[in-house]
């Protein structure tokens, strides 16, 4: 009897030493899980987070490319109503409707409006020497001063050939006058003759259709 109750309780000890590694484990085990649940829901607090912010980060783009393409409509069709206008302001001052000066003063506030830091000036000299239009005679230029930047050019309704070639002398006259080279020379006009362009790549001049298409290199 002795021998089998001391039997009995080595088993006893032994289950109940399994029991408690089993317990033990079990209680690992659900440390663990539960760890694992918070991890979880930590990511899932972090990812909402993240959600919310990259909701916040589109909503806050789509206003501002509502706002930019507002913005880029309403200058285009500003753009376009003046290119109207000065279309039209061409067409009267070829065909004597309005006069030379009032289209070319209307060119001039479009181009103190695209870059308000320029400084557009009306030069006029009396060439005594006939050297523009081959007799004694005023000349009339347009001088564009921007940042140091001397641009000569030529606002006008239409733009032929020989005025083309006018043009360039009285650049060169202002320039003989002056003392002083100028930058780059520009023709702003919607009606250039093709004969006129071709002299126009021949002499270096740049030519612009209207005022506005100068945005670029006048406000860069």
């Amino acid at each position: 009897m002795r021998k089998d109750r001391e039997a009995s309780e080595r088993k006893w000890e032994k289950n109940e030493r399994k029991w408690e590694e089993a317990r033990k484990a079990d209680a690992e085990k659900w440390e663990e899980q539960n760890r694992k649940w918070e991890e979880n829901e930590r990511k899932w607090e972090e990812n909402q987070e993240e959600l919310k912010k990259l909701r916040e980060e589109q909503e806050r783009k789509w206003q501002e490319s509502r706002q930019d393409f507002k913005e880029e409509m309403e200058k285009s069709r500003k753009y376009f109503d003046l290119k109207l206008n000065a279309t039209l302001g061409a067409i009267g001052s070829r065909w004597g409707i309005r006069t030379e000066a009032s289209y070319r003063n209307a060119l001039k506030g479009i181009l103190e409006e695209v870059a308000p830091d320029l400084e557009v000036i009306h030069f006029e000299d009396f060439d005594s020497e006939g050297m523009v239009y081959d007799r004694p005679g005023t000349v009339e230029l347009d001088v564009i001063i921007k940042n140091g930047l001397l641009m000569l050019c030529e606002l006008k309704s239409s733009m032929s050939r020989a005025d083309m070639f006018a043009f360039y002398k009285k650049a060169k006259f202002y320039e003989r006058k002056q003392n002083r080279k100028g930058d780059r020379l520009i023709v702003i006009s919607p009606m250039v003759e093709d004969q006129a362009k071709k002299v126009a790549d021949e002499l270096g001049v740049k030519i612009y259709s209207f005022a506005w298409d100068m945005e670029e290199e006048l406000t860069g």
